[in-house]
């Protein structure tokens, strides 16, 4: 299980969701400049249930993914 939560994965998962947080907050940004500060709210963001529920799925593939390549790794090991 530890194998899952390893240095490399953290990593890579803080750097995704670094990415994902710099798109949306300059994406934001962009909308300000062009638009204006009057037509701009935080449902510019465009982050809905449906995108959260989207990211969330995506992560536990993402981990059913790296546990089947584990599981096989090990049955070369035998």
């Amino acid at each position: 299980m530890t194998e899952i939560f390893s240095d490399t994965v953290f990593k890579q998962l803080t750097q995704m969701f670094l990415a994902i947080i710099f798109f949306h907050i300059s994406e934001y940004i962009l909308a300000l400049a062009i638009n204006g500060a009057s037509k701009v709210t935080l449902s510019s963001l465009l982050i809905t249930k449906h995108y959260a529920l989207a990211m969330l799925v995506s992560r536990l593939r993402g981990l059913k993914r790296q546990r089947g390549s584990l599981f096989y790794k090990s049955l070369l090991h035998l």
